[in-house]
């Protein structure tokens, strides 16, 4: 057990000492629904606001940027909900805990009133429409492939998952991403920065020799 784990442990004991079973139930409950939220906020910002993640890897990976029309439009949707905007370049420079607080409240909504209807889906339907065709936005790097990166002590392994061909997956939780690193024997290959893993696990696994190249393209 790593020294993130051993604190997690603590943790976990400590906020269920003196309580009865009922309200340990109660705490797994709530605990369990509170990840239920985390993990849908992360899908959702990784969608509505993607400009956050591009930036992390535009230099190193080529992202393309949007055009100014998308831009404008997102600092619309930034200035009506009072979120910081983005730059001329549509960066953000760095991961905003306001725009993830957002999302949150977005997927506490959707899971409050089961009549609900998500509206990011029609925000980003808007971003979309504003990019003109000539400029249309083409991102050949969809799970932001990178150099492999191994966890650090506080990274908690997620899971570790045998793929096809000897290959075999050990995903980590780097908040608000999964990171999943690709091993071939001993030697880690590379790594994708995800909101879920186990949504897209099976599409980088059909795909690891194009990101093996694509990594040692970049290098």
């Amino acid at each position: 057990m790593n020294k993130f784990k051993k604190e997690d442990k603590k943790k976990y004991d400590a906020d269920r000492e003196g309580l009865s079973p009922k309200g340990i139930s109660a705490l797994n409950k709530k605990e369990a629904h509170d990840a239920e939220m985390l993990q849908r906020a992360r899908e959702i910002h990784a969608r509505l606001f993607s400009d956050e993640y591009n930036f992390m890897f535009s230099d190193a990976f080529g992202e393309p940027q949007d055009c100014p029309e998308v831009i404008a439009v997102k600092n619309e949707y930034r200035e009506k909900h009072n979120l910081p905007p983005l730059d001329e370049n549509g960066q953000s420079g760095e991961f905003q805990g306001a725009t993830m607080q957002h999302c949150i409240a977005i997927a506490i909504e959707e899971y409050s009133d089961p009549q609900y209807t998500s509206t990011y889906e029609k925000v980003i339907a808007v971003f979309d429409a504003a990019r003109p065709p000539e400029k249309e936005y083409k991102n050949d790097n969809p799970h932001c492939v990178r150099s492999p990166t191994t966890p650090s002590e506080y990274d908690a392994t997620v899971a570790e998952i045998k793929l096809r061909d000897s290959y075999r997956a050990v995903v980590h939780d780097s908040d608000p991403y999964d990171v999943i690193t690709i091993f071939k024997s001993d030697k880690a290959l590379f790594s994708c920065y995800v909101s879920s893993y186990k949504k897209v696990l099976k599409d980088i696994e059909s795909r690891i020799e194009e990101y093996i190249d694509f990594v040692k393209q970049s290098a």
